[in-house]
């Protein structure tokens, strides 16, 4: 069976198309009630109605396409619809390299109430830009320095910087026949365990400036378990300017920011001896 393409206009922000590893949120005020969003987005999405998590994608297609997926939504009152968008602009097995883009409409009773110019564009850049490739099996390291409040961004507060966006090719979309998730919540159903580990200043061990024309330091930090008596190997590198590249895990760091937290967890159980 030949699937049904479907004409929607996508955007992106601009100046970022050939960028990688950026994050890219679109946003819009919803008015109340129940609504289908149809949309389609490359890389990766997630979806949230206010601070609520209500899907991610997209579905896997041939290159060059993409499925439109419909989620249905119901608001009491007015709220935010905000669509987290990842492009990487590499090739991995996880993804394809293509350009990014978003593309959506909002349909109410069979009408089209808002689409892709309804929506605002803003730079999530909590999630660090500038890190190692993990592998070709996934696209970057995840790094974040969170400054921003992303709760109350999907509240509507503007806590990233917006941008503009133009229009852009996209893929071919198509009409999506397969059912979406139901992403149901597993609540937890009781604590087995809790506890707590800090890191002092006698950690500070190494000082790494003699290896690298840059101020900085490493810290490691040994972590005994109870059974086994074998060790997690826990290393902060702080990089004061410059970028230095380690030996320990081959991550690259950037001005005067935490770039990369890097733990090595080799036991199953951490227990206070």
């Amino acid at each position: 069976m030949l699937c049904k393409t479907i004409e929607l206009k996508s955007v992106w922000a601009e100046g970022f198309s050939d960028e990688m590893n950026v994050t890219v949120s679109f946003r819009a005020r919803i008015i109340g009630g129940e609504f289908k969003l149809r949309m389609a987005a490359s890389n990766t999405y997630r979806i949230f109605l206010n601070d609520q998590f209500v899907a991610y994608g997209p579905l896997r297609s041939a290159h060059g396409y993409s499925n439109v997926a419909v989620y249905s939504c119901n608001m009491v009152s007015d709220a935010y619809l905000t669509v987290e968008v990842a492009s990487y602009n590499i090739d991995t097995y996880y993804t394809v390299k293509e350009k990014p883009f978003f593309a959506c409409e909002i349909v109410r009773n069979g009408n089209i109430i808002a689409n892709t110019d309804n929506f605002a564009a803003y730079l999530v850049d909590d999630r660090v830009q500038r890190v190692a490739k993990y592998a070709f099996q996934r696209p970057f390291c995840e790094s974040y320095v969170m400054n921003a409040d992303r709760t109350a961004f999907y509240l509507g507060k503007d806590s990233f910087q917006r941008l503009n966006m133009i229009q852009v090719a996209g893929n071919k979309l198509l009409q999506n026949e397969i059912l979406n998730p139901a992403f149901e919540r597993i609540a937890v159903e009781n604590v087995i365990e809790s506890g707590e580990v800090s890191i002092s200043k006698d950690f500070f061990k190494y000082d790494v400036s003699r290896f690298y024309p840059t101020k900085g330091y490493a810290v490691h930090y040994y972590m005994k378990n109870g059974y086994t008596q074998d060790c997690a190997l826990l290393t902060i590198l702080l990089a004061d300017a410059g970028c230095p590249r380690t030996q320990t895990n081959r991550q690259f760091y950037g001005r005067r920011q935490i770039i990369s937290f890097v733990c090595r967890i080799v036991i199953s159980d951490i227990r206070q001896e």
